[in-house]
């Protein structure tokens, strides 16, 4: 049985909430983030074990801070620096991540739906088993990023300056009405996955 006691505001919050992030300098920082926006697993609305619908990561610098199992759709994330973070099974819908610079972060399992990546920076990004659908990034530069078994679909990769560089990593599961340079792309498993699409 958890134990309840009052947060910020009179507030009811589940202790084991907390102690999750007991030794974590970012521990301040997270419980403002949910104050108000905690939700159990039980709770119908989202299946997220959090629920940061809105949430404002506006240019913070967060490193080894975990959001795995989080709703995250509509977080402002503009110049948000992310470093060795946990969003593996996030659920983000309409976020703006717009000029951060997302680094070793981990996004697998992950729902994202007309995410904007404008002038971002995806470096080392683990995008395994995750939907990628609707998403922008217009001018964002790709070192690193893992898209093994990810579905692709209704996204626009053409506007990447350095995608003749990038490092695209793995076979993804389905790719729909993605738009992509693929003459400019390296050999990979990626591009050869395009290719045999476009045959087809």
């Amino acid at each position: 049985m958890t134990v309840k006691k009052k947060g910020y505001r009179g507030k009811q919050k589940s202790e084991t909430l907390f102690s999750r992030w007991k030794s974590d300098p970012y521990k301040i920082i997270i419980e403002k983030i949910i104050e108000k926006r905690f939700i159990s697993k039980k709770t119908p609305l989202v299946e997220a074990k959090y629920d940061l619908r809105a949430a404002n990561l506006r240019k913070m610098e967060l490193v080894k801070v975990s959001f795995k199992n989080a709703c995250l759709s509509q977080v402002c994330g503009y110049q948000l620096k992310l470093d060795h973070c946990d969003l593996s099974e996030v659920k983000i819908e309409m976020g703006d991540f717009e000029g951060a610079v997302l680094k070793n972060t981990n996004l697998s399992d992950s729902y994202l739906s007309k995410c904007n990546f404008s002038n971002a920076v995806l470096d080392h990004i683990v995008f395994e088993n995750s939907t990628i659908k609707d998403c922008k990034f217009d001018n964002a530069t790709i070192m690193v990023i893992n898209i093994e078994n990810a579905c692709l679909e209704d996204c626009d990769f053409s506007s990447i300056p350095n995608i003749g560089e990038a490092l695209i990593l793995g076979t993804p599961k389905s790719v729909q009405s993605v738009k992509i340079d693929m003459d400019l792309l390296k050999e990979s498993a990626f591009k050869s996955y395009l290719e045999a699409l476009k045959e087809d």
